[in-house]
C-alpha cells in the first residue's frame, strides 16, 4: 500500500514527545507499506535523537508565499494549496494520513486517488492552543470539531484524546499510545553521572515550545527557590535537557543545570533520582511521563500532565500543583516516606491497545468498500412518506453514499416522473404500482422479489429490510452476493395474520435465517430470541432518531386536520401515533383512555389498515357515547406539525407489543414524552426504568388518571428517556455500525 503522510514539519531529528510518537507511527507503517512523509515547513529548533534506521522518505512541500513572515500556522496550514494545486497535485497514496491543520490538502490527496483518509491527533489541537493563550484555538476548534466528522478514521495518542474523538462525531476511532524504544528507554543500561551528593531533580523537553517555557518559568520562579530552602540530606539540584534555547532569563542565575540537546535521554533520564513535569496543557498524552515511567524512575507531575495518561499509569505518577507540593512529593520520594509506584510490567501491558495494523486492516476494507455497490431493499422507497424502514433507508443510505460507495434504494413502483437519485442515493423503481386487485402482502413479496434479482445483477451486497419474501433469499446466493437481513421482528406471532398467513411468515423467517449471511436484529430482546430459538447469531443494530427543532404550539395549524381539534390546547391530551391495528392495541389504549378520570383528550395519528378492527374501535366509542373525547386524524405526513403535537402532548401511549425497537416509541422519547407503554420485553429494553407501563385497560386507567393528577411529578421520566435515546438511539451511531458492517462483513470478501 502506498501511503502519504501529511505532517506539520520534518520529524528527524526528534526532540519533543510528538516527533517520538510520530515516528514510531511512520515506521510502524513502512513496516510492509511505501510510506512518504510531506511537511510543509521547517523546524526552528536544532539537535535532537537521530535514529539508525529511517524507513520513510521525506518531502517538503514548497510555497511561492512566504506565509512564515505572516504567521508561523499559515505557514503550517498552507492556504495556498486551496488555490495553487501544484506542490501536492502528482501525489499518489492508496490512502491518506493527515495532521488537523494539513487536512485541506489531505482531502484533496484522498479525493484526488479515491483513498480513505486517518486524522492523526497527537493532542486535540485547540485545547493546547488555548492553553498557550493563541488566538487561533477558537477557529482550531471549528477546523478540528469539523474534520472529525469527515475523515474514515482518527488515530489519537491518549485516552482521553479517544474519548473526545468519539464524543464530537467520529465513527471509527483507534487508541494508540506510544511505546518507548526499549533501546532507549529501559530501567537497564547506562546512567549519567550528574555528580555530587544532591537530589537530581530532572525537566526536559523540547525547549523551544510555549508550555516547556511556561514549566521552565515555574522551576525557576518558584520550585528551585522552594527547594534551595530544602538542604538537609544534601539538598536539591534541578537539571535540564532538551533541544532548542529557552529564554535567557529562565536559565542564568537559577541555579538550574542546563545540559541542552542529547543524544541518548534514557541514560539522562536513568541518572536523575526524580522526573518532574509542570506542564499545564491537559490535550494529548505526556510522552516523556511515559519514557520516565518505561526508565522506571518516580515521576511528580501536574494534574493536567498526567490527564492523558491511562488509569493505571497515572496510579503511578504522584500528583502536584503548586511549588510547596512538588516539594513535598520530592522529599517524600527521597527520604523513602513514598515509594516508586513504577511497575515496568504493568507499564508496558498497559501501553497496548489499538495497533497499527489493526488502523491498515480498517482502511484497506475502507477502501474495498469505498469503491462498492450496495442495495437497500423492503422499503417502499425515499425519500420517506409511510414508516419506519422508509425512514431508515432515508438516514443510512446517503451516509453511506457520502463515502464514496455507490448506493441502490429500491422503491415501489410510481407514477412519473421519477426521482433517479436521492441525496446521492440511486433509486431503482418496481415495474407495477400497487393496486386494489391486488393483495398488498403479495405484491410485496413480488416486489422484493424483482429487488433481489435487481441487486444481484447490478450490487455487490445488499441489506434487506424484513424477511418477507426469505423464500427467495437464495437468489444473491446465485450471483455469489452477500446479503444481510434486518428481521425486525417475530412478525409471524402478529395477531392481524390468519394461521396460513402466520405459517408463510414462519417459513420465510426460517429461510431468511439459513441463507442471510448476516443477520440484524434491531433488539436485545430479538437477539436473545434469535439465539435461543433458530440457535442464530445475530448482530445487534438499534434504530436512530433525531432531537427534533423546538416548535411551538400554534392550533391554526390543526384546522387541516380531520376531527374536533380546534379547542385543542398545549399539554391538554394524550398522544398516539401508530398504524391501527391490533397489534398495536389501539382498541386496548382506547378503552383504559375513556374508563379514567380525565378531562384531557385522545389524539390518535395513523391509518386503520382493517376494516372490522376499524369498526370494532369505532362502535366501542360509539356505545359509551365518547366520540368527543377521542379524534382520529389519520396520517400526518408533514413533519413540523407532527412534531409540534409530540412535543405539546401530556404524556405519549404507546401499544406496540410485536418487533423490536419501535421507531415512533424513539421519536417520542427523543421529544422528551412522558412514554406510557404496553407492558413486554422490547418496550421495556427501549425504556428501561423511565416509563410508566400497562398490560390491560385497568392499568393503563390508572397510569393516565396518575398523570393527569401531576403531570410535572414524571419530569424525571420525561428526562431518562430524552437522555437514553440521545446516548443509546442517534443516527450517528447506527450509521457507523452499518459502515462498519459492511467493511468487516459483507464486502471483506467482496
Amino acid at each position: 500500500m502506498k501511503i502519504a503522510f501529511i505532517d506539520v514539519y520534518n520529524r528527524i531529528p526528534i526532540n519533543s514527545g510528538g516527533d517520538w510518537w510520530t515516528f514510531q507511527l511512520l515506521t510502524d507503517l513502512a513496516r510492509n507499506n511505501s510510506v512518504s512523509m510531506y511537511y510543509t515547513t521547517e523546524k526552528s529548533s536544532e539537535g535532537g535523537y537521530l535514529p539508525k534506521d529511517i524507513s520513510f522518505d521525506t518531502h517538503v512541500l514548497p510555497s511561492r508565499v512566504k506565509w512564515g513572515r505572516v504567521s508561523t500556522r499559515l505557514n503550517i496550514i498552507r492556504p495556498d494549496t486551496l488555490w495553487d494545486k501544484a506542490p501536492i497535485r502528482d501525489i499518489e497514496a492508496d490512502c491518506v494520513f493527515t495532521l488537523v491543520y494539513g487536512y485541506q490538502m489531505a482531502a484533496y490527496i484522498a479525493k484526488k486517488n479515491g483513498a480513505p483518509l486517518v486524522l492523526v491527533m497527537q493532542n486535540v489541537e485547540w485545547e493546547y492552543a488555548k492553553s498557550i493563550h493563541s488566538p487561533w484555538h477558537l477557529p482550531l476548534r471549528i477546523l478540528e470539531n469539523w474534520t472529525l466528522n469527515r475523515v474514515d478514521a482518527v488515530i489519537t495518542i491518549s485516552p482521553r484524546d479517544y474519548d473526545y474523538a468519539v464524543k464530537h462525531g467520529s465513527r471509527r476511532v483507534f487508541y494508540i499510545p506510544p511505546q518507548p524504544d526499549a533501546h532507549v528507554f529501559s530501567p537497564d543500561g547506562a546512567r549519567y553521572d550528574y555528580g555530587g551528593d544532591r537530589f537530581n531533580v530532572l525537566f526536559y523537553g523540547s525547549l523551544d515550545r510555549h508550555q516547556n517555557w511556561v514549566a521552565l518559568s515555574f522551576i525557576a520562579k518558584k520550585l528551585v527557590p522552594a527547594l534551595a530552602r530544602e538542604r538537609s540530606n544534601g539538598g536539591f539540584k534541578v537539571h535540564v535537557f532538551g533541544s532548542g534555547k529557552p529564554p535567557d532569563d529562565l536559565l542564568s542565575g537559577t541555579g538550574i543545570n542546563f545540559i541542552g540537546a542529547v543524544s541518548d535521554p534514557g541514560m539522562y533520564i536513568r541518572g536523575a533520582d526524580a522526573i518532574i513535569i509542570p506542564v499545564t496543557n491537559p490535550s494529548g498524552m505526556k510522552v516523556r511521563a511515559v519514557e520516565s515511567l518505561a526508565c522506571g524512575k518516580p515521576v511528580v507531575a501536574t494534574p493536567e500532565a498526567v490527564q492523558g495518561l491511562p488509569e493505571d499509569l497515572r496510579a503511578m505518577t504522584y500528583v502536584a500543583s503548586t511549588a510547596d507540593e512538588f516539594v513535598e512529593a520530592l522529599k517524600g520520594i527521597r527520604d523513602g516516606r513514598l515509594r516508586n509506584k513504577t511497575n515496568a510490567s504493568l507499564f508496558f501491558r498497559r501501553m497496548q491497545k489499538h495497533s497499527v495494523d489493526d488502523v491498515l486492516s480498517y482502511v484497506s476494507k475502507k477502501r474495498q468498500a469505498v469503491k462498492s455497490r450496495i442495495a437497500l431493499l423492503g422499503s417502499r422507497g425515499i425519500p420517506a412518506k409511510y414508516g419506519g424502514f422508509e425512514t431508515f433507508a432515508e438516514r443510512v443510505a446517503p451516509a453511506l453514499a457520502a463515502e464514496g460507495r455507490e448506493v441502490w434504494v429500491s422503491c415501489e413502483g410510481a407514477a412519473p416522473p421519477r426521482a433517479s437519485e436521492y441525496k446521492g442515493v440511486k433509486l431503482f423503481y418496481f415495474p407495477f404500482k400497487p393496486f386494489r386487485l391486488l393483495r398488498r402482502a403479495f405484491y410485496e413479496t413480488v416486489y422484493d422479489v424483482y429487488s433481489l434479482v435487481r441487486a444481484s445483477l447490478t450490487c455487490d451486497c445488499m441489506i434487506m429490510l424484513g424477511y418477507g419474501a426469505g423464500l427467495f433469499f437464495f437468489i444473491p446466493k446465485l450471483f455469489r452476493k452477500k446479503i444481510a437481513v434486518n428481521v425486525d421482528g417475530r412478525e409471524w406471532t402478529r395477531e392481524k395474520y390468519n394461521s396460513l398467513v402466520k405459517t408463510a411468515l414462519r417459513v420465510n423467517e426460517l429461510l431468511a435465517l439459513r441463507y442471510a449471511d448476516v443477520v440484524i436484529a434491531d433488539s436485545r430482546v430479538i437477539q436473545a430470541y434469535l439465539k435461543a430459538s433458530q440457535g442464530r447469531e445475530s448482530t445487534f443494530i438499534s434504530y436512530g432518531a433525531d432531537v427534533p427543532a423546538s416548535v411551538r404550539w400554534d392550533p391554526s395549524r390543526l384546522g387541516a386536520l380531520p376531527g374536533d381539534l380546534g379547542s385543542l390546547e398545549s399539554g391538554e391530551y394524550f398522544l398516539v401515533v401508530a398504524r391501527l391495528e391490533r397489534d398495536n392495541n389501539i382498541s386496548m389504549m382506547v378503552k383504559g383512555f375513556l374508563a379514567a378520570r380525565t378531562d384531557k383528550k385522545l389524539v390518535i395519528v395513523g391509518n386503520f389498515v382493517d376494516s372490522s378492527y376499524e369498526h370494532c374501535v369505532h362502535a366501542f366509542i360509539a356505545d359509551h357515547r365518547c366520540g368527543d373525547r377521542v379524534s382520529f386524524v389519520g396520517g400526518v405526513y408533514e413533519k413540523d406539525l407532527l412534531t409540534m403535537l409530540r412535543r405539546h402532548c401530556c404524556a405519549y401511549l404507546h401499544g406496540h407489543s410485536a418487533g423490536g425497537t419501535n421507531p415512533s416509541l424513539l421519536e417520542a422519547m427523543i421529544a422528551r414524552n412522558l412514554i406510557i407503554a404496553h407492558d413486554n420485553p422490547c418496550n421495556r429494553e427501549v425504556c428501561d426504568r423511565f416509563a410508566l407501563f400497562f398490560n390491560d385497560p385497568a392499568s393503563l386507567r390508572t397510569a393516565i388518571e396518575s398523570v393527569g393528577d401531576e403531570p410535572e411529578a414524571y419530569d424525571t421520566l420525561r428526562d431518562g428517556v430524552f437522555d437514553r435515546a440521545k446516548k443509546e438511539y442517534t443516527w450517528d451511531h447506527v450509521i457507523g455500525e452499518y459502515e462498519a458492517l459492511l467493511n468487516d462483513v459483507l464486502l471483506c470478501a467482496k
